[in-house]
């Protein structure tokens, strides 16, 4: 859990659907009291689903998040996204390089975004909500919003 700027929190975690083992990531963000002000969960509908590992705001006061999907073991990909100040989703990748990838934790300097993954640092340039990985590749999925 982490504050905002408006003296609230937000934080990012795991949601277990109903009936499954698959997960989808979890968004909660609180007002100053401790009050939920609004809650998403976001995934691409894979088969184990996704974690959430970090959350921070970013200086135009959205969120952007990352953590890992379809995750298996060894066998994960990460994921990175961001949502607006008031929890609508803008935009959700996959990335992956090689063998899979983890998405641990993120820090905003400018335009960018640099996240730690598998104990290495990749950076993710975000322009608009295309997202170039280096070194690597990025998969484009469709978003889904629950």
């Amino acid at each position: 859990m982490k504050p905002t700027f408006d003296g609230g929190h937000i934080a990012v975690g795991t949601v277990t659907n109903t009936g499954t083992a698959a997960r989808d990531l979890w968004l909660v963000k609180t007002n100053d009291t401790g009050k939920v002000v609004w809650s998403k969960r976001l995934g691409f509908n894979t088969a184990n689903g996704e974690i959430g590992q970090d959350v921070i705001q970013q200086t135009d006061s959205s969120y952007a998040f990352i953590g890992k999907t379809n995750f298996y073991g060894s066998l994960t990909d990460g994921m990175i996204g961001v949502v607006s100040a008031n929890g609508t989703a803008q935009w959700i990748r996959q990335f992956s390089y090689n063998s899979g990838d983890e998405g641990y934790s993120l820090v905003q300097s400018g335009e960018t975004l640099v996240a730690a993954k598998n104990s290495l640092l990749n950076v993710y340039k975000i322009n608009g909500s295309r997202l170039t990985v280096q070194p690597g590749r990025f998969i484009q999925h469709q978003l889904v919003v629950m």
